[in-house]
């Protein structure tokens, strides 16, 4: 996998955890220093005499070494682990006082406390990695990204999901390592524009979402309409499914109060139910050639607007407008507010006659997906991990055409 970096610098992002967008791998050096903890700490809690005789000898030898030692981390550690266990006894959230059960410090020389011991090690290597990447220009710009989930990058689909060169672009695109011209210069490799627009060292950001001849083109359009019919099948599938069952409605959980000394209730389990779940005559209208004629509902409003999915159910007077974008992932937040903002006035005019909820999904142009488009998914019931898959890689595999393309000018051939 390394052979799809151009150089050391670039495996920066490799070892951090996945949620920071990273692909999880351990350390050698971090294992290495949680291999010497543990085994540090077997010798100061073991019952044999001479193992503890061990740990003192080599802790007070250590003490006159300035590189790191097991002994001091062993130490440090354990300290650390009171001192949260002391402070994690305040009440820190609206719950009622001890309402969040405490968590007990594991008992020195267990199999938990070393557990914890190593987790903390690797939080620690995890956190060092971080503030190192922030310190970055290029590959540090991956830990700016805000609002976003993380790919399903496990073994599975790294292997089998997607292709090598596919693979390849993904993992480059993450860490700006992709040979764009403004990468060429700064390599010393020549100064080059944009074969399309003739912007000079045009940036992947560029390339991938904010060239106006792309535009013009319809290449973004084309990666739009890739993922939006991953949208529309999970959405019909969704339906269809609705059609034979029953409609539901959603059920308020009550607060259930106790006197003071008595056991507490027990608590109601509640499931929930999606928006999609409480009728079964939802019509639903996409901006897609597959999906057909493209229809607002004139019950509603009379508009021009044109919302990626508009569902609405007669029987309940709901009405749902899910509006997808594949903006870059530095922009996620921005997309988010300025479709909110676009539909807002025709959201008023169909909260009339309709309860009107705008929803909107925002995928990166890299194949990740915001936070807030698994909740707004969630409300409509069709998320899953399989869609997440799903929509990733279409706005991936869509986002290296268009980077393979980037020279070659509309109705030439690559």
């Amino acid at each position: 996998m390394a052979a799809h970096y151009r150089d050391g610098s670039a495996r920066d992002p490799v070892p951090i955890k996945e949620v920071f967008f990273g692909l999880g791998l351990k350390e050698i050096s971090a294992f290495f220093k949680q291999m010497q903890v543990v085994r540090a700490s077997l010798c100061k809690d073991s019952q044999d005499v001479r193992m503890v005789e061990l740990y003192a000898y080599t802790s007070a030898r250590n003490e006159t070494r300035e590189r790191w030692k097991a002994t001091t981390c062993l130490e440090r550690l354990e300290r650390d682990m009171a001192n949260d266990a002391m402070a994690s006894r305040g009440q820190t959230t609206r719950h009622g006082i001890g309402y969040i059960p405490r968590k007990p410090v594991p008992e020195p020389g267990t199999h938990a406390a070393r557990r914890e011991l190593t987790t903390r090690i690797a939080n620690d290597a995890d956190a060092i990695r971080r503030v190192h990447l922030m310190g970055l220009a290029m590959q540090g710009e991956v830990m700016k990204w805000d609002e976003l989930m993380a790919q399903d990058l496990s073994w599975n689909r790294l292997i089998y999901g997607l292709s090598p060169s596919l693979l390849g672009f993904a993992l480059k695109a993450t860490v700006n390592m992709l040979p764009t011209p403004d990468n060429l210069s700064r390599w010393k490799c020549g100064d080059l524009p944009c074969r399309l627009c003739g912007r000079p060292k045009p940036t992947p950001a560029h390339i991938l979402s904010a060239c106006p001849v792309a535009l013009t083109q319809d290449r973004y359009t084309y990666r739009h309409n890739q993922v939006l019919a991953v949208l529309y099948h999970a959405l019909r599938r969704k339906l269809d499914d609705m059609k034979s069952r029953k409609a539901r409605q959603p059920v308020q959980t009550p607060v259930r109060f106790h006197r003071a000394g008595q056991r507490a209730p027990r608590a109601i389990r509640s499931t929930r139910v999606s928006m999609l779940e409480t009728a079964n005559d939802w019509r639903m209208s996409c901006d897609q050639s597959i999906a057909g004629d493209y229809a607002f509902p004139i019950t509603a409003a009379v508009t021009t607007r044109r919302p990626d999915v508009v569902l609405w159910s007669e029987a309940t007077k709901q009405l749902v407008m899910l509006e997808l974008t594949v903006p870059n992932e530095t922009r996620v937040v921005n997309a988010m507010q300025l479709k909110q903002a676009r539909y807002h006035e025709l959201a008023n005019e169909c909260r009339a006659t309709f309860k009107t909820t705008v929803l909107t999904a925002e995928v990166g142009t890299r194949g990740f997906l915001a936070s807030r488009t698994q909740q707004a998914l969630q409300q409509l019931g069709i998320w899953s991990g399989k869609l997440h898959s799903d929509l990733s890689s279409a706005a991936l595999r869509a986002s290296y055409a268009i980077y393979i393309n980037r020279t070659t000018r509309y109705g030439q051939q690559a």
